[in-house]
């Protein structure tokens, strides 16, 4: 599907023709009245969507779906990314139902709204926990031993993020932790998918003006 529609620059606005191939290598029969194209983009996005592919992780709230910052592994995430928008603003564009759930924080990089720290409780209560934690401490918070940065796991392997310039060299203290906590939560929430999430919308605009999107809560799309 992404070599045919994607690398092909397929216009999403006109109707596709959707033609299975069985096992053997032959054309099934049928001719393509809408039925087939439904069929298709419903098995395509249920492996799209699927957490076993790395593209899509599902919160533990309740399962409901966000982009995989593992994702980065894949040598072209961001065009496939795109082709995912692509694929679902199709489907909305159509009329098709899809089975797909999205986070509440992902809806609404969808809908150009941004997510605030309370959102962040839907995707990761236990850094939620944490960063209120670190607010209401009444101590000194050196004592935490917190610097002003992020530690990113990718397969393994850490890798630092600074917050602010140097970050990983600047303790939190109790004067620039409220800092600390606004710029954290930015970065779990807007930023370590950010790409993906661009991507994505993207691929949607390509089907969908985003003027009509706007018009929508993100709770509606």
């Amino acid at each position: 599907a992404y070599d045919k529609i994607f690398m092909n620059k397929i216009n999403l606005k006109r109707p596709l023709q959707i033609k299975f191939i069985n096992e053997h290598g032959q054309a099934e029969e049928g001719i393509d009245g809408g039925g087939l194209f439904k069929e298709f983009i419903t098995k395509l996005c249920d492996k799209i969507f699927d957490p076993e592919y790395a593209f899509f992780r599902e919160n533990e709230k309740d399962r409901k779906l966000m982009p995989n910052h593992l994702s980065k592994s894949f040598e072209n995430y961001k065009q496939m990314f795109k082709f995912f928008g692509m694929m679902v603003g199709k489907s909305i564009f159509e009329g098709c139902l899809l089975k797909c759930t999205f986070t509440k924080t992902f809806l609404n990089r969808l809908a150009k709204k941004s997510n605030q720290l309370d959102d962040l409780k839907e995707i990761d209560k236990q850094v939620y926990d944490n960063l209120m934690y670190v607010k209401y401490y009444e101590g000194d918070i050196q004592d935490l031993c917190l610097y002003m940065s992020y530690t990113d796991s990718n397969f393994g392997n850490d890798h630092v993020v600074n917050l602010i310039p140097g970050g990983s060299e600047i303790p939190v203290t109790n004067e620039n932790k409220m800092q600390y906590i606004r710029l954290f939560a930015n970065y779990i929430l807007n930023k370590k998918e950010g790409e993906q999430s661009k991507a994505f919308v993207e691929g949607m605009h390509d089907v969908i003006d985003p003027e009509m999107l706007l018009m929508f809560f993100p709770d509606e799309i």
